[in-house]
């Protein structure tokens, strides 16, 4: 069956490969196959296309901590990061950084009467981690922690959790069974040191909240800046559970914001939220995706999927979420009959949007924007089990996306590279011992790229693999002088393309002829023997360490090197003066006024391009005809003559 397996995936990866180098990895494995690996903690990339995965795993009998970190283009052997804790670590997360910089955070036994919080970095150019550090030392029992972290370029991050200060039982009654007490906490890393934010973050503290998992606990994502947004699941004071979110300025906490709404479509929404998934982009555009229970008079039958949005920070509205949306179908349908899954939020810093989800065994995604949203699409094309779909997105609207499939028992996973036109790259892969996928995260760079790790298989046959989806470059602009030039030496500039797999080298097209390439930079200078006078069309030919090729949006340049001809003819006792500057359209034509002609009789005339003059006496004369084009030319010509 295994082997069966390989072969068709191996089959459905030729079939699916694209002309060009494909963008979609070969599997990596990471560890294993070995009954000592426990669970998959996450995955994490960087805008630079860096990132890593994180998972547990046995040894001498201790569960620890163990990651694997992706840069320059390869898997470096995974490393333990719980270095020196003696008793079991739980609940792994993690999050990246420019040029290969991780940050993993972790719960362990601190004393006798309570778990911590731990965290352990890797900063660019290293070879290990640096030794742990802890992030909060008294964080209870640490079952309700799940930590969740982000961090940005510059190696900013944020951490939130969960501490359970207390459970239901016979002294509290007031905590209904299936609750708990807990305090919602925040801690900000400035590259070394992680200060914690001293203040509950949650609606009201004295509020019951349901036991945490995995999929209802607080969610952090950080922006360009470094400010944050979190968002997490409480009771309102009728006791529904709704989502709520804050954004973090510095140290500050923002404003308490309601995502979920109390009313939908003129019905009270009185059935729970009971999972989440956030994303931020840009400058703190942000959104939440959340599952909606039913309840008697919502309009609505089964369980729906809704997302909202909040704007830039800059945005005039970047202060307040937009309305929720359904993006399981029509806002007035009565949602999937089938189970919903886990739902997997992406937003771009314009503020497009997909929403991935599972219903029974389907796996969906959904895009839209601010302004609408479009109909689900279906993602796989058959499985026996829920695919638990992925997803990330890219500013100009590329999508990376995986799901577990499952076939006669044999596991893999289902991997989507959309470019921004809508062309779609499939791959379907597997660890080398397949078995069941139990488990798959997603790390995205919001520039196309993605990192999804996964766990394969059980028991002896545990493993832990890795597939990296390497977007090509992104559309991007070059920039050429929009008026006519007369320079020998014509400086170009372009954008730096969002995605591209390493290093980016360009090359210069003139009317699609290269001029130039093998450059590193964002600028070149054209010289006289490259472009020559005319209109023509310049594009910048960006290519990545994968062969994948994108041309800029063309460009035009309009060069004029030569200065407006004159010509001078004599009929009988008139001279007739004539200024041109060439075809029209391939030259910047004559400038308005600049035209002057002195007929050598202290007569003159100026301002046409055609100018006549009789003379009183026959006799010989000097003219003087000055003019300039629009491209800055400028000539001067004397010519004599000699009228009867």
């Amino acid at each position: 069956m295994l082997r069966a397996l390989a072969l068709s995936v191996a089959v459905l990866a030729l079939a699916c490969a694209p002309v060009a180098r494909a963008e979609i990895s070969p599997v990596a494995p990471i560890d294993g196959p070995s009954p000592e690996i426990v669970d998959f903690g996450g995955a994490a990339m960087a805008a630079d296309g860096t990132g890593g995965i994180v998972y547990r795993k046995r040894v001498e009998g201790r569960i620890h901590i163990f990651a694997a970190q992706y840069a320059g283009g390869k898997w470096n052997a995974p490393q333990r990061v719980d270095v020196g804790e003696k008793f079991d670590s739980s609940l792994p997360a993690i999050a990246a950084g420019e040029g290969g910089r991780l940050v993993v955070v972790w719960t362990n036994h601190y004393s006798s009467t309570t778990d911590g919080l731990f965290s352990a970095t890797i900063d660019p150019g290293s070879g290990g981690f640096q030794p742990p550090v802890p992030v909060d030392l008294n964080i209870g029992q640490a079952t309700g922690a799940y930590p969740s972290v982000a961090m940005n370029l510059a190696g900013q991050a944020l951490v939130v959790y969960r501490v359970i200060t207390a459970v239901s039982g016979p002294s509290t009654p007031n905590i209904p069974p299936g609750y708990v007490l807990a305090d919602i906490r925040m801690a900000r890393f400035d590259g070394q040191y992680w200060s914690s934010f001293g203040v509950p973050l949650e609606r009201n503290p004295a509020q019951p909240v349901p036991q945490p998992t995995a999929v209802n606990s607080p969610q952090v994502a950080i922006d360009l800046t470094g400010q944050g947004l979190i968002a997490w699941q409480e009771p309102d004071d009728s006791f529904v559970n709704r989502v709520y979110a804050r954004r973090i300025f510095g140290m500050v906490l923002g404003n308490l914001l309601q995502v979920s709404p109390s009313t939908f479509a003129g019905h009270p929404l009185n059935g729970a939220c009971d999972e989440l998934s956030l994303d931020v982009a840009g400058f703190g555009q942000g959104a939440v995706a959340w599952r909606q229970q039913p309840a008697p008079g919502s309009g609505f039958a089964h369980a729906r999927v809704f997302e909202a949005e909040i704007p830039s920070s800059f945005d005039p509205h970047g202060s307040t979420f937009g309305p929720a949306k359904p993006v399981d179908g029509p806002a007035g349908g009565d949602g999937p009959s089938e189970a919903l899954g886990p739902v997997s939020m992406a937003v771009d810093g314009k503020g497009g949007f997909d929403v991935g989800y599972g219903s029974g065994v389907q796996s969906f995604d959904t895009g839209g924007s601010e302004s609408g949203v479009g109909a689900p699409a279906r993602l796989d094309s058959g499985s026996e089990v829920p695919g638990d779909p992925v997803l990330t997105r890219a500013d100009d609207g590329a999508l990376a996306a995986a799901w577990k499939v499952q076939s006669h028992g044999s596991g893999a996973v289902a991997v989507l590279e959309r470019r921004a036109d809508g062309t779609p790259n499939r791959a379907l892969v597997a660890a080398p011992h397949g078995g069941a996928v139990r488990q798959l995260a997603v790390g995205g760079s919001h520039r196309g790229d993605a990192i999804f790790g996964f766990l394969q298989g059980d028991g002896p046959n545990a493993q832990i693999a890795a597939v990296v989806v390497r977007a090509p470059p992104g559309e991007f602009v070059t920039s050429a002088p929009s008026n006519w030039v007369n320079a020998a030496r014509i400086p170009l500039q372009w954008e730096i393309p969002l995605a591209g797999a390493g290093a980016i080298t360009y090359s210069i097209l003139v009317d699609d002829q290269e001029v130039a390439e093998g450059l590193t930079g964002d600028e070149y200078t054209l010289t006289r023997s490259e472009v020559s006078g005319g209109v023509h069309t310049i594009q910048v030919e960006a290519t990545d360490s994968l062969g994948q090729v994108v041309d800029s949006v063309p460009a035009t340049l309009k060069v004029d090197r030569t200065p407006p001809r004159v010509r001078v003819s004599v009929r009988g006792g008139s001279v007739t003066v004539r200024v041109s500057d060439g075809a029209r359209g391939q030259v910047s034509g004559v400038r308005a006024g600049s035209v002057r002609v002195r007929f050598g009789d202290g007569r003159s005339g100026r301002g046409r391009t055609v100018l006549t003059h009789s003379y009183a006496h026959a006799g010989s004369y000097t003219i003087v005809v000055s003019a300039g084009d629009n491209a800055g030319n400028k000539t001067t010509v004397h010519r004599q003559v000699r009228v009867a």
